[in-house]
């Protein structure tokens, strides 16, 4: 018998926690362990934040983290811990499938046991280095562990004694030099601490995890490693979409991954479903001509805004410059971000090799060590600083987001263009948060380009400047007939009647959380 729990991700967007456990064996798998935002953000916000002093207690008291206590790394659980919750059983975890580096699926890593082996592709265990060493919170512990204490009065902090240790890895689709990777991505550090950095293991597209045989497959997302799976059970092959499209520059891998998928006559399609009502989407490459004529047309400076992350957007941007003769300007972040991904694909160049890329460097007291790894790397041709900018600043793209919007007071130009490429707001707290975006560019004078500040709903046409990460209506119905499930089990969608189309053809479950589905 086979049996999958779904612990988030069930009528919401984000937040996937799978269980899969199989009476054939001794462990269990888990595929993603995301944040959710939407339950989250009902708590907590910029100001009130979850109690790292407390370790897992805060989220576990309020039901954001599964009741699961031995899931949890040991030096987050406080002394005297106790949780009177009636807790099912499992088996023990053996492993955790990553599909990508959205924290929506890998925002709850850092709580789980060091010890508990990940597989993702190679270009996402990069994702998740560079946002873990450029940041030094907790939540940040995506691909290591700082190890944490207990003081006298049980409150929990950092150890000044215990190492940073590396969590177990297998990479999927692994780069043609994996000593290379193994040395300036995997065993950098930028911290006082010693570092224990065991290097991964690699694979291709097949492995064995907690003694389950899993396929892995590319796919086409906003984010680039982004991997589909199949997970073979007991009862069949468990596919598994995580986050896919068709229309990006990739969505020959996500058509390749149906037909493959297809060819296990799976027993289960997990799919997500977060835009079952977009119809003839906007594509990257559309984005790319829309954002090129911009540029073009526009005297003044050039402020690109796209989503952290999105490297196929900000790939674009480099072409936008090169052809339009402009210098791209990146944060010290992106560039470290590309650096990464340099070694662990083909598909990134190294920033250092392109000329008109250049790293924005804004006046700090003190640079953390990842800030002076960067700068270290750089000439002084290669940095760029206000006055340039503020000189010439027609020669320039800025990759700018919200939380770079400070430096515009430095730089002071009050011409140019502000292109907003990036999702749209799906509830109102995002609105808002588009209006302080508002706000920044109006007092620099610039005009705006892509939708900003307004709720989805309000808009009958679709985003000239925005290319979603998710598949549309068509690709969902043409995965779904091209994969036939016996079961079809949608997640990541608040619209699951869209799913009851195709009764008949498979059998639809629509899934609540923590009931166990029985295959």
């Amino acid at each position: 018998m086979v049996t999958i729990y779904l612990w988030d991700g069930v009528g919401c967007i984000g937040g996937n926690k799978i269980l899969i456990e199989d009476t054939t064996k001794e462990r269990s798998l888990l595929l993603d362990f995301g944040k959710n935002f939407g339950e989250e953000n009902k708590f907590f916000d910029e100001f009130l934040k979850p109690r790292d002093r407390f370790g897992v207690y805060d989220l576990l008291r309020m039901g954001l983290l599964p009741p699961f206590v031995h899931l949890y790394r040991k030096d987050l659980i406080p002394p005297d811990f106790d949780f009177s919750m009636e807790v099912p059983k499992i088996k023990p975890v053996g492993g955790l499938l990553i599909t990508h580096a959205h924290l929506d699926h890998i925002g709850y890593i850092p709580y789980l046991s060091e010890d508990l082996p990940m597989v993702a592709s190679t270009v996402s265990a990069a994702l998740m280095k560079s946002l873990q060493d450029t940041n030094r919170q907790l939540y940040s512990e995506l691909v290591a562990v700082a190890g944490k204490e207990t003081t006298e009065n049980g409150v929990i902090k950092s150890s000044s004694t215990a190492s940073l240790r590396a969590r177990p890895f297998l990479l999927m689709q692994s780069p043609q030099d994996r000593d290379a990777f193994t040395e300036h991505v995997w065993s950098t550090c930028f911290t006082k601490k010693s570092y224990m950095a065991s290097a991964p293991w690699y694979g291709s597209d097949t492995c064995s995890v907690a003694e389950f045989n899993v396929r892995s497959w590319p796919v086409d997302h906003s984010i680039p490693g982004a991997m589909a799976y199949a997970v073979e059970t007991s009862a069949g092959w468990v596919v598994y979409t995580g986050d896919l499209r068709l229309h990006g520059t990739k969505g020959a891998l996500t058509r390749a991954f149906f037909k493959e998928a297809a060819a296990l006559n799976p027993v289960a399609l997990i799919t997500e479903g977060t835009h079952p009502e977009e119809i003839n989407p906007v594509t990257e490459q559309q984005v790319e001509e829309r954002s090129l004529n911009t540029v073009k047309n526009n005297a003044g400076l050039t402020i690109a805004d796209f989503g952290a992350r999105n490297v196929e957007r900000l790939l674009s941007f480099l072409r936008i410059a090169k052809e339009t003769n402009k210098y791209l300007v990146l944060t010290p972040k992106d560039f470290l971000l590309l650096e990464y991904l340099n070694y662990a694909t083909e598909d990134v160049p190294h920033p250092l090799d392109e000329p008109c890329v250049l790293v924005y460097i804004s006046p700090k007291s003190r640079n953390d060590g990842w800030e002076t790894h960067v700068i270290s790397l750089l000439s002084p041709e290669k940095m760029v600083n206000s006055k340039q900018i503020h000189a010439r600043p027609e020669d320039y793209i800025l990759c700018f987001s919200y939380y770079d919007f400070a430096n515009l007071l430095d730089i002071d130009v009050h011409n140019g263009c502000y292109i907003y490429s990036s999702s749209e707001p799906f509830n109102e707290e995002m609105a808002l948060d588009h209006e302080k975006i508002k706000n920044w560019i109006n007092l620099f004078g610039f005009e705006i380009y892509g939708r900003l500040g307004q709720v989805a709903e309000a808009f009958d046409n679709r985003d000239p400047f925005h290319a979603s990460g998710h598949i549309d209506a068509n690709g969902l119905k043409e995965m779904i007939e091209t994969i036939k499930p016996k079961y079809l089990i949608p997640i990541h969608t608040e619209k699951p009647q869209f799913f009851e189309q195709f009764k008949g053809m498979v059998t639809l479950i629509n899934p609540k959380r923590y009931d166990p589905i029985v295959l």
